[in-house]
């Protein structure tokens, strides 16, 4: 497996899919962004009902049709693979709250700010929306209609309890006029975190 990896990591997108089809007698050759779409479209399905630990990069690549040697191309290890699928359930999750057509920042950015008018009881929020971090992960996931593996919950949800901490402490301060932080520079640090904690968006 060692060699298939090394194999795989000095072959190109074109070459790397040319072996894939000798290997399993076919000729289809996907374009790499589709072929990682595909990838990761198996591996949700796998880690969704198997959980990170439990599923196999063997039966990813068989379910995928494609050799290991390719999926290792794409991806070096299920970390990787892992990583991958946490950043694209995080993105589908956070942007639920937000209108079709801005980009994942800004829908993240628009999350977070519901967020943190509804733990300070701004007029005009969802009165829907929960408050506290693990019941807003669950209805935001409930809301998407996405079903998240295991790993992206506990992301997201620690994500999220990091977020409340930041909302009730401005919140506090602004009932208190005790402010020492601003509620945009509490976003940001929030939205940095995000970033981080799912390797990037």
């Amino acid at each position: 497996m060692e060699l298939n990896k090394r194999n795989a990591a000095n072959e190109t997108p074109a070459t790397a899919e040319q072996s894939a089809a000798k290997e399993t007698g076919t000729n289809l050759r996907l374009d790499p962004t589709v072929r990682e779409d595909q990838i990761l479209q198996v591996a949700i399905k796998h880690f969704a009902s198997r959980g990170v630990l439990a599923s196999s990069m063997k039966a990813i690549a068989e379910d995928a049709g494609i050799t290991r040697a390719l999926l290792y191309h794409y991806f070096p290890g299920k970390e990787s693979l892992a990583a991958a699928v946490t950043r694209r359930e995080a993105r589908i999750v956070l942007a639920t709250l937000s209108e079709q057509g801005i980009d994942d920042a800004e829908a993240i950015r628009e999350t977070v700010e519901a967020y943190f008018a509804r733990v300070a009881g701004a007029p005009g929020h969802n009165p829907d929306m929960p408050n506290t971090p693990e019941a807003f992960i669950s209805w935001l996931i409930e809301s998407s209609g996405m079903t998240v593996n295991e790993r992206t919950r506990v992301v997201l949800t620690g994500w999220m309890c990091m977020v409340d901490y930041f909302a009730q402490y401005v919140a506090q301060g602004e009932h208190n006029n005790r402010r020492s932080m601003r509620t945009d520079e509490a976003i940001d640090i929030c939205i940095g975190a995000v970033t981080s904690m799912t390797s990037g968006f």
